[in-house]
């Protein structure tokens, strides 16, 4: 989560993890986000290489 924060050109990332097992634990950064389809590729995949798949720079779009 913290790299997809980076990657995105985050300055703050915020990770919430609750006390009690059974609530949800939440993460926001002020970075510019992903699209529904570039979430769809990237999320829950814990072998997602982002140098394969956008390179070695990243652009950051504003928004």
């Amino acid at each position: 989560m913290v790299a997809n924060a980076w990657d995105a050109g985050a300055t703050q990332v915020k990770i919430l993890i609750p006390e009690d097992y059974h609530k949800k634990l939440i993460a926001s950064d002020n970075g510019s986000g992903l699209s529904k389809d570039q979430f769809e590729q990237r999320s829950m995949k814990l072998d997602y290489n982002r140098l394969k798949h956008q390179g070695k720079n990243v652009l950051f779009c504003q928004g």
